[in-house]
């Protein structure tokens, strides 16, 4: 009798343990699933709880030393050279209001304007180094948008201590609260990144002025460059783009001819003068590519709007980029054969 108990005992804690291994099983085989078809998604997975996270209290009661107004005002910097990337050319530019914000509760000033493309940061021998606590700000786009200013700051880090610095604008990165400057920062000699969110006073040192809203001066300075007017076009076409320089650097590089290909398509979508064109046809090469899961995501999003034409006509460049090569990459072949598969779904 004691014997059948413990066979029935065991026989139950086996089957406890076959369930638990099917459980745990399926798990592994969904998580798997998810992955195949978007590489990236632990990764925005951990983002979004990242970027969930209650921001840190900083008490900001320390008493705020103010600039000198007259000291300012007399402190006179030579001018430095026009940017070489801001032509004197008359591009129509598509405001923030006019890109799709619906996806952004946010306020004009932080409309996300999200360029698919990554290009190459402002050439710096490294990283700049960040002043302020990052808990603060969140970037909402992963584009570092070229502009020139030169400006007196009153900056506050978030461990209270306050400084005045001359501060050379190179780029900026929108953020769910303000902006990003990237720069020069001559107080440390040296690259520097700091958050809008910390200036407590600015002074256009090209005019003398204050700057009362910082974002917006610098949106300001953004909309005359010739980044603009390309940025608009990104963003229209941003799906197309990225599956294009996904198959032009499938292998590692993207080569003359395959950029010729990228050239064509973006021009044969705008019509840039002379110095924007040149402009443009450098700005390419610094482009990186986009991840396997977003180049998937581009293909998918195109279905979603019922862009089949353009997926035709995207697939049919892609092959174009492969055509160059006297061998097809792996990685080439996968993504033509993905795009093809999803094209077949549809018509057939």
């Amino acid at each position: 009798m004691q014997s059948s108990q413990s066979i029935r005992k065991n026989s139950r804690i086996m089957t406890i343990y076959l369930l638990l291994i099917i459980i745990l099983s399926a798990g592994l085989l969904i998580g798997f699933i998810l992955w195949m078809d978007n590489p990236d998604i632990f990764n925005q997975l951990k983002e979004k709880f990242e970027k969930h996270q209650p921001p840190m209290v900083v008490d900001n009661s320390e008493y705020r030393t103010q600039p000198d107004a007259d000291s300012v005002q007399k402190q006179r910097v030579p001018q430095i050279p026009p940017n070489d990337l801001q032509p004197d050319i008359n591009a129509a530019v598509v405001s923030v209001t006019d890109f799709d914000a619906r996806e952004m509760k946010l306020p004009e000033i932080a409309i996300r304007i999200e360029c698919s493309m990554r290009r190459e940061e402002v050439a710096q021998p490294n990283e700049p180094e960040l002043e302020g606590n990052y808990s603060y700000w969140i970037p909402l786009e992963r584009t570092r948008r070229r502009v020139h200013a030169r400006l007196r700051l009153c900056y506050e880090k978030t461990s209270g201590e306050i400084t005045h610095r001359d501060f050379d604008v190179q780029s900026f990165q929108r953020g769910d609260q303000g902006y990003g400057l990237f720069g020069f920062c001559h107080l440390r000699q040296a690259p520097r990144s700091l958050v809008t969110p910390g200036i407590l006073e600015c002074i256009n040192l090209d005019s003398g002025e204050v700057v009362a809203d910082v974002c917006t001066f610098i949106d300001d300075l953004y909309v005359s460059t010739p980044g603009a007017r390309l940025d608009t076009v990104m963003e229209r076409h941003a799906h197309e783009l990225d599956i294009l320089l996904y198959m032009a650097k499938a292998d590692g590089a993207m080569r003359a001819k395959e950029r010729e290909i990228i050239l064509d398509y973006i021009f044969s979508v705008m019509d840039p003068g002379g110095p924007l064109r040149e402009a443009i046809e450098e700005d390419v090469k610094r482009w990186q590519p986009p991840t396997d899961g977003e180049f998937k995501k581009a293909v998918r999003e195109l279905i979603k709007f019922n862009r089949i034409p353009t997926l035709i006509y995207v697939t049919e460049l892609s092959r174009q980029i492969i055509a160059t090569q006297k061998t097809i990459h792996p990685d080439e072949a996968r993504a033509l054969s993905y795009m093809e598969k999803k094209l077949k779904a549809i018509t057939g």
